[in-house]
């Protein structure tokens, strides 16, 4: 099956409803990543997070889109994406974030000083052909681009 097609495949999951939440984070002490369930805990010392059984740093806790991009790879919150626009000319970056307005993650461009957020009307599922060419926390970010020449893909 082609990369497109396990994508799609996993986009039309979503689609239909049946979607795993999914979070990654960072192992407290060892700097790996990992995957899976997110369980916060009540201990003697205080409340603990985990996913797939390990203490993570709650700072580098990112849920998952339940959307895969064009290389099947899943798409989390945090990540930057990149895609064709779909007038073929040029490439879009954003970083995936949760859309408060439309209860979904969205493609979103932070501006300024002032942190002015500026949403596309494209969904995730409306750019199979975006990919994951990094993520917040690594220090990645959307190609600078001035705001008045934003367009909606």
């Amino acid at each position: 099956m082609e990369t497109n097609e396990i994508a799609a495949a996993q986009n039309q999951k979503k689609e239909n409803g049946f979607m795993n939440t999914n979070f990654r984070a960072v192992v407290k002490g060892s700097g790996r990543q990992t995957h899976g369930c997110l369980s916060i805990e009540d201990t003697p010392v205080g409340r603990v997070a985990k996913v797939n059984g390990y203490m993570v740093d709650p700072d580098t806790i990112e849920q998952g889109t339940g959307f895969a991009d064009a290389n099947g790879d899943e798409v989390y919150e945090g990540d930057i994406i990149r895609w064709t626009r779909a007038s073929g000319k040029g490439n879009r970056t954003a970083e995936i974030r949760w859309c408060p307005e439309r209860g979904k993650f969205a493609p979103c461009r932070v501006y300024g000083e002032n942190g002015e957020r500026v949403w596309w009307f494209a969904t995730l599922r409306m750019i199979p052909s975006s990919r994951v060419i990094g993520n917040v926390r690594d220090g990645v970010k959307p190609r600078e681009e001035k705001k008045e020449s934003e367009t909606v893909a």
